[in-house]
């Protein structure tokens, strides 16, 4: 994960998916079962990879303190549009509230 600050641009490889289009059924129904099929989302195989919820909703307040306003994805496209939220949403999950951990952002 690598922040360009000249541009704002959050750049993610697995973190995230924001993927609206598939070429095939059957990779609509692998997405849609990751929980990521039309949406920005992580996908649920994260839940079961990580072992310490903890350091993991530290490395997202880190990351939510970044100031970005886009996010590139290697899974979909770009996204441009309230992109700190969808991020926020998109790894609430982890539980210690990545929301919470910053508060007013």
């Amino acid at each position: 994960m690598f922040l360009h600050a000249g541009s704002r641009t959050l750049i993610v490889t697995d973190l995230l998916f924001n993927v609206h289009e598939a070429r095939s059924f059957a990779m609509k129904v692998f997405l849609w079962v990751g929980g990521v099929w039309r949406k920005t989302a992580q996908d649920h195989v994260w839940r079961v990879l990580v072992r310490d919820r903890a350091a993991a909703a530290r490395s997202v307040a880190d990351v939510l303190a970044w100031d970005f306003e886009r996010v590139v994805v290697a899974h979909g496209d770009v996204i441009e549009g309230e992109a700190k939220d969808r991020t926020r949403s998109a790894l609430a999950w982890i539980g210690a509230g990545a929301g919470r951990l910053l508060p007013g952002r």
